[in-house]
């Protein structure tokens, strides 16, 4: 609560502007003016408004940009994470069903953006995560496009959770070509970085988005992945 009383002081101080306020400098800052920055931060992303949420992110977009060492920063992964998963790890009950809280895809779908920005194990994390727990489409294709920007496939982990979010789709009878899409330039971008040779699934994945109920560019592209497998 304290702060978000420091961001409505803010507000109050700049003629009613909810935006957070400019960046004072960029990476020779002081870590304690970091720190108060981290602070106001977490104060807007556990505001209940979507906007403060938004304005949030811009900023962490903006640390990113200016900061090198922004993907080893573990508060700013932490800071994502929540924005990533908060409705789906406090959900709560009307009866005896289940409620999202907080559920703002906009929020989510940038969180996704923002997290292929910032790079490295964590961010890959992260979004494995949103894979596992997020329904929405237009979300989860910023979840793969992200995944394919990171490139990264610890333990084949995302390869793996790539397909069963697909298998998951293809069960429920849903086809949605631009997420299809999505997920063939995730696993594109992680086979030319690293093969994933143990990932046996993978050709299963790249089998099912090969079907002709998908669109000519889809079934194009998971034929191009699917030779660079083949080939090597």
């Amino acid at each position: 609560m304290a702060l978000i009383l420091i961001g409505s002081d803010l507000t109050a101080q700049s003629g009613g502007s909810s935006a957070l306020p400019e960046q004072p400098g960029g990476p020779e800052d002081s870590w304690q003016q970091r720190d108060m920055k981290a602070d106001l931060i977490e104060g807007y992303i556990s505001s209940g408004n979507p906007d403060h949420k938004l304005e949030a992110l811009d900023w962490i977009s903006r640390m990113i940009e200016e900061d090198t060492t922004a993907s080893e920063n573990i508060r700013l992964a932490e800071q994502l994470e929540t924005l990533a998963l908060e409705p789906f790890l406090n959900p709560r009950r009307e009866g005896m069903v289940p409620t999202l809280e907080n559920d703002h895809p906009l929020v989510r779908k940038k969180t996704a953006v923002v997290l292929g920005d910032l790079g490295g194990q964590p961010a890959a994390d992260i979004l494995v995560n949103m894979l596992k727990l997020e329904g929405n489409p237009d979300v989860l294709k910023d979840v793969m496009y992200s995944l394919g920007r990171i490139a990264l496939n610890e333990n084949m982990e995302v390869t793996r959770q790539i397909g069963t979010t697909l298998r998951s789709m293809d069960r429920r009878g849903e086809v949605d070509n631009e997420l299809a899409y999505a997920s063939l330039f995730a696993i594109h971008r992680i086979a030319l970085n690293e093969l994933p040779s143990g990932d046996e699934q993978i050709y299963d994945t790249l089998l099912l988005l090969y079907d002709e109920k998908f669109s000519r560019l889809v079934h194009e592209k998971a034929r191009e992945v699917l030779e660079l497998l083949w080939k090597a």
